[in-house]
């Protein structure tokens, strides 16, 4: 099948769900229940909520994108890869996850993959307990290094951390999968795997539990606009104003947690520690969103300061740049091309009443 075929089919796969819960919520009457609100589904790429990733369940419990008319669901899938499959496959309007199985499909031309919004540069790290004697991914041949899913969005940085230094990452290590959290923590401190690979919010979990580890990554990958919304060209085109409220709703959690990690912390223990992301003591909880907060400062700094979730061009462009040194991809799309055609998104998205917003999270009503 060619990749017009493969685009009208995403395409029509958009128009038809969309369409179809839009008219269902129109021949519903007036009231205000879900049957009156666009239905929406996010594919997450996390098999759970977790307590860090709160673009993905604090819209949820603040009510945000219902309050737009979007009745969300978010759909958790085993790792980034699979979420991207579910979007592509017209099943969901948008991803929540790693953007790097996203971006690579679109510069192939596989599909009309966009980055909405980029919530985290990229802050993957292997890990290894401090003062257990791996300090360098060279010392790791004929060791286990742990994973906490098979198929991750950061499978790609893995495997290159491992090529520079030399090894094979089918042949050299063995790679296991652990989970995440308190699941990985544990498989580090057992030594069952010798280190461990992941993205930040999942290591500062750990952290917040009383890991102390070494870190081993590549300083070009923290350029990278790694984690974050992404949604496809045609539901770009078909709906505009569901792209920007969707964002918005992400934009709002990075606002709220600023404002307060301990009412962030508190939600998602009300919510969502059942879903298997949680695990954690309620303060263990808010270490944990500090440590994670940091990494999102840092990546809206790297944007100019101004509006959460705005997406650095140049780190786009190194970002394919990398994914083809990688066999990702063979030519980099133009960075216009992978961002969506709405003037001032990120604006639009950060469009809300932050003062407002803070009192919410301060006065922490979970």
């Amino acid at each position: 099948m060619n990749r017009r075929s493969l685009r009208f089919r995403a395409l029509a796969a958009v128009i038809g769900m969309l369409a179809g819960a839009t008219l269902a919520g129109c021949g519903s009457g007036s009231g205000s229940g879900s049957e009156d609100l666009k239905q929406v589904t996010i594919a997450f790429g996390n098999p759970a909520f977790s307590l860090t990733v709160v673009e993905a369940y604090l819209p949820l419990a603040r009510e945000w994108w219902r309050e737009e008319g979007y009745d969300v669901t978010v759909v958790p899938n085993q790792g980034s890869q699979a979420a991207t499959q579910v979007l592509i496959g017209g099943r969901a309007q948008f991803v929540i996850g790693n953007t790097a199985p996203g971006l690579a499909a679109a510069a192939r031309g596989d599909a009309d993959i966009q980055l909405v919004a980029a919530t985290a540069n990229n802050q993957w790290s292997l890990v290894a307990p401090e003062g257990g004697g791996i300090t360098r991914p060279e010392q790791l041949r004929g060791k286990k290094i742990g994973v906490a899913v098979a198929g991750s969005g950061g499978a790609v940085y893995l495997d290159q951390l491992l090529r520079d230094a030399g090894l094979d990452p089918e042949k050299d290590v063995e790679q296991v999968v652990v989970g995440f959290g308190a699941a990985a923590y544990e498989a580090l401190s057992s030594g069952r795997v010798q280190a461990f690979f992941s993205f930040a919010a999942d290591i500062d979990n750990q952290i917040a539990q009383g890991a102390r580890y070494t870190f081993m990554y590549d300083e070009q990958w923290r350029r990278f606009p790694d984690y974050g919304l992404l949604t496809t060209k045609q539901v770009v085109d078909v709906y505009p104003e569901m792209v920007e409220a969707i964002a918005r709703g992400v934009a709002k959690s990075m606002a709220f947690l600023e404002a307060s990690p301990e009412c962030a912390a508190k939600v998602f223990r009300a919510g969502y520690a059942g879903s298997g992301g949680g695990g954690l003591t309620p303060e263990q909880e808010v270490t944990a969103m500090k440590l994670s907060l940091e990494d999102r400062v840092q990546t809206l700094k790297s944007t100019g300061g101004d509006d959460w979730g705005a997406v650095r061009l140049d780190g786009l462009a190194a970002m394919q740049e990398f994914l083809k040194a990688q066999g990702q991809l063979d030519t980099p799309a133009p960075v216009s091309r992978l961002l969506p055609e709405i003037d001032g998104l990120a604006a639009k998205a950060n469009d809300f009443d932050r003062d407002a917003l803070r009192a919410e999270a301060r006065a922490c009503a979970a």
